[in-house]
């Protein structure tokens, strides 16, 4: 029994470091059931300080809440400043794209044009060779000639002096003929090189709107990035002022306690029109297949947009998302619904109309219809109260003998 006593029971080895110290102190090792009280109260101690420090620390909160809420509007800043040059680069480096595909296209139509062109120049020029060549040929055998009848001495009769003079005339008039040819031919090759020039021309824009395609590329992936961290930001920064409002409101104490809700149910708007608009617009998206264009341009906008910044949305949508129509759709009214302020379901309605399909408000409208049908009742809790026995019938049978 004392083994188990002195294995089981409790023992000095059981408190901390300073009820141990103590025992010693007061040599009260083998009487440990003195130090129960002490012990507790030691801990209770320690308790009450921690919560101490806790409420110190919780005292100046509030005020550490609104220097991080300082620094995180600071930071907020700072990145939507980043945000907005981001943007900007990216909206540059997308009209230097433009510009440059514009340019390419008007090389590649004149280069289309001038295609006939180059090959009769160079047609013409081969044949003017020929002919330069011929001239040349014509212009050594006359020389020949002359200075053959030269010296055997040819020019003793009248024939001779006649078809010495003749030859001279052929030989000035090949002369003559010789550099009109050649000024033809070098006309001709600055024409080609001209042409060429605009071939080579077309080609160095092409390799400037590869790199500016990367570059409109990394532009956009970069203004995403901080886009995105600008969300985040904004999300921390709302989640902090919410902490200091509950922090500083002297009600928050008095919900927690009576285990009342932070936040009023009138608090928070309800989303369930936004919703709605939200489900029809994407329905619409399905439905609408290759005439999202057409739905575009019929949507209105406020503040109104120009008819070549519709045009150069309908591009971007189209290039963005080349081989996915329903993406271009829902894509196309996502950035409706973006820019027009007050945009509804009549609106898209309207604008449904307006370009014949009516078939897909029909749709939608009887696939609604349905769906109302199929929903069953709300279920009512039937309660089933227990009968009461006749307490008379009940007296009398405990009277009846």
């Amino acid at each position: 029994m004392a083994d188990k006593f002195e294995k089981e029971g409790l023992g000095v080895q059981h408190f901390d470091f300073s009820m141990k110290e103590l025992a010693e102190r007061l040599r009260i090792d083998q009487s440990p059931i003195a130090l129960v009280f002490t012990a507790a109260c030691h801990s209770m101690r320690n308790a009450c300080q921690g919560l101490q420090l806790w409420i110190d620390a919780d005292s100046n909160y509030a005020e550490y809440l609104q220097y991080d809420i300082a620094e995180m509007e600071k930071k907020r800043d700072t990145q939507a400043r980043l945000c907005r040059d981001l943007h900007l680069k990216a909206s540059n480096n997308e009209f230097a794209v433009k510009s440059l595909k514009r340019n390419v296209d008007e090389c590649d139509q004149q280069l289309r044009r001038l295609k006939p062109k180059e090959l009769l120049l160079k047609t013409e020029e081969r044949k003017l060779r020929e002919q330069n060549k011929d001239v040349l040929v014509d212009l050594d055998i006359k020389q020949y000639r002359k200075l053959e009848m030269q010296i055997k001495g040819s020019l003793t009769d009248r024939d001779g002096i006649e078809r010495f003079e003749r030859l001279n005339s052929e030989i000035l008039e090949l002369k003559n003929r010789k550099p009109a040819i050649e000024r033809r031919i070098t006309d001709l090759e600055k024409k080609q090189t001209w042409i060429s020039g605009r071939a080579s021309f077309k080609n160095q824009k092409e390799a400037k709107l590869e790199q500016a395609i990367l570059e409109l590329r990394q532009s956009r992936r970069l203004a995403r990035k901080a886009q995105v961290e600008l969300e985040r930001q904004e999300a921390c920064l709302a989640k902090l002022k919410e902490i200091h409002l509950l922090k500083t409101t002297p009600e928050t104490l008095k919900k927690i306690f009576h285990n009342m809700p932070l936040h009023s149910k009138y608090s928070q708007p309800s989303n369930k029109q936004k919703d709605r608009f939200e489900k029809f617009c994407r329905k619409v998206g399905q439905e609408i297949d290759g005439d999202w264009a057409r739905l575009y341009r019929a949507l209105p906008f406020y503040p109104s947009r120009g008819q070549e910044t519709i045009a150069s949305d309908i591009d971007d949508i189209t290039s963005r998302f080349l081989r996915n129509p329903d993406e271009q759709a829902q894509q196309a009214l996502s950035r409706w619904r973006r820019w027009h302020t007050r945009a509804c379901t009549n609106d898209l309605r309207d604008a449904l109309l307006m370009i014949r399909r009516k078939d897909i408000l029909d749709k939608l409208d009887r696939n609604n219809q349905e769906d109302v049908s199929t929903v069953s009742p709300k279920m009512h809790r039937v309660v089933h109260f227990p009968k009461i026995a006749n307490r008379v019938r009940k007296k009398n049978h405990y009277l009846h003998f």
